[in-house]
């Protein structure tokens, strides 16, 4: 309701029907307590398929009763329920949607289709709520020096492309690279990172952060792609280094002829990278 007030400058209208999932037994319960999966519900609680008919009938009465567009502010969970309809998913696995707190759905009315989903109403992030993101997610406070260290190298790096005719998304580019270790601690992070930023409703970062690693191809002519990958590379912990000093270090991490090769390919596409981007900047600045 609040949130609602502050959209529409406090002319609101309260309708029961779009009231979120009753719970049951699991009301006012911690997480952790509960033994949740996707498809379970609790057994005292309202279902979710018996909660979207009445929130269904409550979206049809707002339609047939308005003209324009409708705001309508309601839970994650029954949201999901009505997403996973009017797209033709299975609604016991709704709860798998992209619903994260603040975000928007955008739905046509005239034809009933999900036109965007899951979406923030910023769609890159600013540095406090990059911050914001890192810490809720338990990043220890040296990678997030470290995202912050790459960033400022990336965007200086991107600055001096744009001088020479290029338009960099500046935006872009400061979100992927404080947000590119997000998930640092965990395996396969790149693309783990790539997942995380997608729930929280930044699916314009997936792409740049999943191949922060490892490029799957590199472009004629810099993209954010190549400037996050490489800035990422001089950045070792906070210092500004060399890509043979990056990769002499670690290569004795290498203890396979399978992870030496690994570390050449990737040695090969960083000097790529780097010497394309120096067709464009001078490499001395």
């Amino acid at each position: 309701m609040q949130t609602a007030a502050i959209i529409s400058n406090q002319n609101i209208e309260v309708v029961e029907d779009l009231r979120e999932i009753y719970m049951g037994e699991w009301e006012n319960k911690p997480l952790s307590s509960i033994k949740k999966t996707l498809t379970s519900e609790p057994i005292y609680g309202e279902g979710r398929k018996r909660a979207l008919l009445r929130f269904q009938k409550a979206i049809n009465h707002l339609i047939q009763q308005t003209t324009g567009n409708i705001i309508v502010v309601a839970h994650a969970g029954i949201n999901c329920c009505y997403l996973a309809y009017l797209q033709g998913l299975d609604i016991d696995t709704s709860r798998a949607l992209r619903q994260p707190y603040g975000c928007m759905n955008i739905i046509n009315i005239d034809t009933m289709k999900v036109e965007q989903m899951g979406i923030m109403s910023e769609p890159y992030p600013s540095i406090d709520t990059c911050l914001s993101l890192l810490h809720l997610y338990q990043v220890p406070e040296n990678i997030i020096q470290h995202s912050i260290a790459v960033c400022k190298e990336a965007l200086f790096m991107a600055l001096q492309l744009n001088e020479t005719g290029l338009n960099l998304n500046l935006d872009l580019i400061k979100s992927c690279s404080l947000l590119h270790d997000i998930a640092r601690v965990k395996p396969n992070h790149s693309e783990a990172g790539a997942q995380i930023v997608n729930k929280e409703g930044y699916p314009l970062l997936s792409g740049i952060i999943s191949q922060h690693h490892d490029l799957e191809l590199i472009h004629d002519v810099p993209t954010e792609c190549e400037v996050v990958y490489l800035a990422d590379k001089y950045i070792q912990g906070t210092q500004k280094v060399t890509i043979n000093d990056r990769f002499s270090q670690s290569l004795n991490k290498c203890h396979s002829d399978e992870a030496r090769q690994a570390h050449q390919r990737r040695y090969n596409q960083a000097i790529e990278v780097e010497n394309l981007i120096f067709k464009y900047i001078d490499k001395e600045g």
